[in-house]
């Protein structure tokens, strides 16, 4: 009885680590994708003529991949290094 509730909980514990996994890589390539867009947005509006316009989205964009970058890596969540 107890092995097979074991065997259960590893079981669960294999699937709820394998979508943790999962959804982890697809956050990584949405924030890739949504980075790469401003910052394509940005260099298009300046290669365009609209320099405030392009400028702001294009330090927009690397200032919010910077800062969640040096965030993530001042404040370490616990719960991905276990």
């Amino acid at each position: 009885m107890a092995e097979s509730e074991q065997q259960h909980r590893h079981k669960m514990q294999r699937k709820e680590l394998n979508l943790f996994v999962g959804l982890k890589g697809l956050s990584m390539i949405s924030a890739f994708l949504i980075g790469v867009c401003g910052i394509s947005w940005g260099g298009f509006l300046l290669l365009h003529d609209k320099s405030i316009t392009g400028l702001t989205s294009l330090l927009s964009s690397l200032v919010a991949l910077v800062g969640v970058y040096l965030y993530d890596k001042k404040h370490p969540n616990k719960k991905d290094s276990e």
